[in-house]
């Protein structure tokens, strides 16, 4: 059965295909597009247009997704209006999808709003249909005519009245590393699940959509930045501390005040979620005069810096109890303290139901394990040096890497003479089913990727970390016997080759993976704030 889930920036490329594969059979319904349009650069201003009026509540835009976890349409909630006549109109377009129109699952309503009762389920084809969107009972008729559904609405009075006003979530993050969107993403997924209909969750990059330049900039800057490690862990352990980072946030404060302010103002919120350390002192300073009930995750693992922790949070989530320790010596009160775990997308909790079949459509081998290489969303770290080793090393395995957005790295690992099965991917939505589908991971130490890891039960094997901030990481895989740290090309194939050839040592690593798995970790944290609005009582 197809599935809903937000469009992001990732899809960009799976869209680009799918545009240009459907654009015939659209053509009836769609308006006149140009040439641009059906390239990946029209696809990506596209969705970077849908996403920016997301963040102003003018729409919500979805993507369809089929029973591989593959995207195979798309559908926008559009023209949102919202005040007495709360309308939005449904723009779908579905491609065929296997020698059929692809139908979607239901929608939901846009945020704020309620669509009241379907007596009758509305039918879609490839054309677009509007819908009012009221505390009324709504009654839906649907005449296929062509593929295309026409919808007409009549309204009745609703004997329950409107539905109760959601709770208004605010989360705060920045792309500053992947970790941070993809933990704000996992929970508000998690709050739909728990509390379908009772939240409207709002997400705000803080530095890109409110700071001055050069802030900003940071998403922007964070890439370059974290290439160069030993200047990385300088300012980390420089700027670590309490005394130190009072007084960055002291002289910081005057150059920020407005921009935290209008944040504030412009984002009503019944409760703020932070996933991001630069930003918690600051804002809470802001909302002095009228304070907001405020949660910090703190995406880290271990070794947490003292940006993240200020004593006005209400609570402050942690992973581990390693960072538990560290917010009781930045002051925090253990009474607000949660040791919950990293928010992961329920999808890492779903085990694929055929694994053998799954490697077969991607052209695996199913008589060989499997070596999944990753080096995050940008692709970042050694990962052509580690490549080239596995390979040389003639291992009798699987070699998968997922190169993210890092084309010139996928492009320089084609021409390479392969001694060994290998793929080949770019950035992928999909990192569920590749971990569901492999045996072993081979990654950099991010705390989101180790997450994932541990839920879908892979051994680790960490070749990079940053300096301060992912120390802590690798000490807590080799401590708990989930991985093993291997600095070096040559030490990361001792320990495949290990894992390859001795299939008992690899299966204890999975199963110390397993064990300190936390795969509720991000509903736990929805019923957390919920707790905090009152939603559920």
């Amino acid at each position: 059965m197809s599935s809903l889930r937000p469009l992001h920036i990732g899809d960009v490329e799976r869209l680009a295909e799918l545009v240009v594969r459907s654009r015939e059979f659209l053509a009836p319904w769609e308006p006149v597009r140009p040439e641009s349009y059906f390239r990946l650069a029209g696809q990506r201003e596209a969705v970077a247009q849908s996403l920016k009026s997301a963040a102003s509540g003018l729409m919500e835009p979805f993507v369809i997704v089929d029973d591989d976890g593959e995207v195979a349409g798309w559908i926008n909630l559009n023209n949102i209006v919202r005040g007495p006549f709360q309308s939005a109109s449904i723009g779908p377009a579905l491609p065929r999808h296997r020698r059929r129109v692809l139908r979607p699952p239901p929608l939901p309503a846009p945020r704020g709003l309620s669509w009241g009762r379907f007596p009758t389920r509305p039918r879609f084809g490839p054309a677009s249909a509007s819908f009012v969107a009221t505390g009324l009972a709504v009654r839906c008729s649907g005449q296929t005519n062509g593929g295309a559904t026409g919808v007409q609405m009549s309204a009745t009075s609703d004997p329950e009245g409107p539905s109760e006003p959601r709770k208004r979530i605010l989360f705060l993050f920045s792309d500053t590393g992947g970790g941070h969107r993809s933990a704000t993403e996992a929970m508000i997924e998690a709050l739909d699940l728990e509390f379908p209909g009772q939240f409207e969750s709002t997400k705000v990059d803080f530095f890109r959509e409110y700071y001055p330049k050069p802030l900003k900039f940071a998403p922007e800057i964070y890439p370059p930045i974290s290439r160069v490690p030993q200047a990385w862990g300088l300012s980390f352990k420089v700027s670590d501390g309490k005394g130190r980072t009072k007084v960055v946030s002291e002289l910081a404060y005057p150059y920020l005040r407005r921009a935290a302010q209008r944040l504030v103002k412009e984002n009503p919120a019944d409760l703020i979620v932070s996933v991001h350390p630069l930003v918690n002192t600051t804002l809470m300073r802001a909302m002095r005069k009228s304070p907001r009930p405020y949660i910090t995750v703190v995406t880290d693992l271990v070794s947490t810096h003292a940006f993240w922790f200020d004593r006005r949070a209400d609570l402050v989530v942690v992973a581990t109890e390693e960072a538990k320790a560290k917010a009781i010596d930045y002051g925090i009160p253990e009474g607000n303290l949660r040791v919950i775990g990293l928010p992961v997308a329920d999808r890492f909790s779903e085990q694929l139901l055929d694994r053998d079949a799954w490697r077969e459509k991607q052209g695996w081998r199913t008589d060989l394990p499997v070596i999944l290489l990753v080096g995050g969303g940008d692709g970042m770290g050694p990962l052509k040096r580690v490549a080239k080793a596995i390979n040389e090393a003639r291992l009798s395995a699987t070699l998968v890497v997922i190169c993210g957005r890092n084309t010139e790295l996928r492009e320089d690992l084609e021409l390479l003479d392969w001694h060994m099965p290998v793929h080949l991917y770019g950035f992928t939505s999909n990192m569920p089913q590749f971990m569901a589908a492999s045996d072993m991971l081979v990654t950099k130490a991010g705390p989101g990727t180790i997450s994932e890891a541990f839920i879908s039960g892979l051994p680790l094997v960490l070749y990079a970390r940053l300096p301060g901030q992912e120390d802590g990481n690798v000490s807590y895989v080799v401590k708990e016997r989930a991985g093993v740290w291997a600095p070096r090309p040559r030490e990361v194939v001792e320990a495949v080759k290990r894992w390859v050839e001795d299939p008992g040592e690899r299966a204890r690593a999975a199963a110390a993976s397993r064990r300190v798995a936390k795969p509720k970790a991000a509903r736990s944290i929805a019923r957390l704030i919920a707790d905090q609005v009152g939603v559920g009582d």
